[in-house]
């Protein structure tokens, strides 16, 4: 990686650049109340929270004050524009999976991975993480060949606007590339009743807002070519806005995305107010109705933020009478999955891909 960082906020850096147990909790009460009194864990305390090999690769890392964290910012939009981060991720090119570049209008490009095959097979739709702020599809290329080959999937991941764009125009991009994937399923050699949507951090956010514009305009019977959307597979998702719920407030240090950091990147996509008349497709966590949803897997780390808020967002769906599958990584925190080449928790990492890979592949089996 290039760039002037310090190496106190270098963690955090590459966490961004990427983009992702058995817990109790009150839902209802949750739901309506800010943090509950909690206490920050102190590194001690958070770093016995960790998986070992997470925990050996972070008990030398000072972690980011909140001033670091918005020095960090700084420096993650500096380079935001340059591709040389690239370079540290993975770059295995499969020998039986083909990548196209599709572009549909001025803001959006698809890439498409598939096998040389005309047979019509399961599609998945995939938003990038990056917390409205960097990141692009080309860094998880291998990811996607993995399941174009390993699960036959025809894959089209998304590049988006990101800031300054804020809502609606980086989700207006993100729907815009499903509403494509949908009308070009049969060139695509897509089966639409075997669709998924799918996407890690800030673009699984994205991809739970998507499934509900398209259940509502399914609903609305206004559409005379509805997308339908057959499964949600949501990695560590970005789902509530207002960073308030316990596991906010106690991992609010955690390195692979800060509490922070989070309130940052939120206040940039929302213009720095929410009101559901001007955003009902910008927080997913906040909409009232979660019926009619697809089957939705969701996997979150046990030692990160975004922690209570997947499981309460899980809860809910399950409420409204979706299939629900969540796994807690235990002792995982943000952001592990990646593929850089430095990756210093690499099997930890693979363990937390074929769960989620697994959830994928039982998506749609017969």
């Amino acid at each position: 990686m290039t760039a002037s960082i310090q190496p106190t906020s270098y963690w955090l850096i590459w966490s961004l650049l990427v983009g992702l147990c058995p817990v109790v909790i009150s839902n209802s009460q949750l739901l309506k109340s800010p943090n509950t009194g909690e206490k920050e864990l102190t590194k001690e305390a958070y770093l016995a929270t960790l998986d070992p090999e997470i925990k050996k690769a972070y008990e030398h890392v000072e972690f980011d004050s909140p001033e670091q964290i918005d020095k960090a910012f700084a420096d993650i939009l500096a380079l935001q524009n340059k591709k040389s981060w690239n370079e540290t991720y993975t770059r295995i090119k499969s020998k039986i999976v083909t990548k196209t570049k599709k572009k549909i209008n001025e803001s959006v490009t698809l890439n498409i991975y598939s096998q040389k095959s005309s047979k019509s097979r399961p599609g998945l739709y995939w938003i990038h993480p990056g917390g409205f702020f960097f990141g692009d599809t080309d860094y998880e290329d291998f990811m996607m060949q993995r399941i174009a080959e390993e699960l036959d999937f025809v894959v089209v991941s998304v590049n988006y606007r990101l800031w300054p764009a804020k809502y609606p125009e980086i989700f207006e991009d993100c729907y815009a590339g499903l509403r494509y994937v949908w009308d070009n399923a049969e060139k695509l050699s897509i089966n639409k009743s075997q669709l998924a949507i799918g996407g890690a951090s800030a673009g699984g956010g994205l991809a739970a807002c998507c499934a509900l514009r398209a259940r509502d305009e399914k609903n609305d019977k206004e559409d005379k070519n509805p997308i339908e959307i057959n499964f949600q597979w949501l990695i560590q998702p970005m789902l509530d806005d207002r960073t308030n719920l316990p596991s906010t407030v106690k991992l609010g240090l955690s390195p692979g995305w800060p509490s922070e950091a989070n309130r940052l990147a939120w206040k940039h996509y929302l213009g720095g107010n929410y009101s559901k008349e001007h955003h009902p497709y910008a927080v997913a966590f906040r909409a009232e109705d979660l019926k009619g949803l697809p089957k939705t897997f969701i996997g979150v780390g046990s030692a990160e933020i975004f922690r209570d808020e997947n499981i309460i967002f899980a809860q809910r769906l399950l409420d409204a009478n979706v299939v629900v599958e969540l796994n807690v990584y235990p002792g995982v925190t943000h952001g592990v999955d990646n593929y850089r080449i430095d990756n210093p928790f690499d099997k930890v990492a693979e363990e937390v891909r074929e769960v989620n890979l697994n959830a994928l592949k039982r998506a749609f089996r017969q």
